[in-house]
C-alpha cells in the first residue's frame, strides 16, 4: 500500500517540478558562492584597514593561503574570496550535473560532468 501511495504522489506531481527544483538548486549554489566569496573579501578589506600591507600586488595560494587565514592575513582573505568567486560557476556546473543524475537525465548529466571535468583539469594545469 505504501508503494502505491508514493507512486501515486509522484504521478500527481507537476511535470515541471523536477526542473524547477533543479533551477532553484542552481540558483542557490550561485547565491551561496557569491555570498561566501564577498564575505571573505569584506573580512579581508576590514583586516587590511588594521594591518596595511606594503606589497598587495600578488595573490596567495596553497599552504601560504591557509597559513595566512589562520593568522588573519588580509591578503589571504582577499585571495580566498577571489578564488571562491572564480570557482562559483564550476560549482554551479557540478550542482547541475548532480541534479541531472538525480533526475536520471543521463545525457545532460554526462555533458555537465564533462564540462566540470574540463574546468577542473584547466585549473589543475594552470596551477602547475
Amino acid at each position: 500500500m505504501l508503494q502505491h501511495d508514493s507512486a501515486h504522489a509522484q504521478a500527481a506531481a507537476p511535470a515541471g517540478h523536477h526542473k524547477d527544483l533543479l533551477n532553484v538548486m542552481v540558483q542557490y549554489s550561485l547565491i551561496a558562492g557569491l555570498v561566501v566569496s564577498v564575505l571573505f573579501m569584506v573580512i579581508g578589506a576590514i583586516l587590511l584597514q588594521f594591518h596595511p600591507v606594503a606589497d598587495a600586488t600578488h595573490a596567495i595560494f596553497g599552504r601560504q593561503l591557509f597559513t595566512g587565514l589562520l593568522t588573519f592575513s588580509p591578503l589571504s582573505f582577499l585571495s580566498l574570496g577571489i578564488i571562491l568567486l572564480m570557482l562559483t560557476p564550476a560549482f554551479r556546473v557540478a550542482v547541475a550535473g548532480i541534479g541531472y543524475l538525480l533526475e536520471r537525465d543521463m545525457l545532460f548529466a554526462a555533458v555537465s560532468l564533462g564540462v566540470f571535468a574540463i574546468l577542473v583539469t584547466s585549473v589543475l594545469i594552470g596551477a602547475t
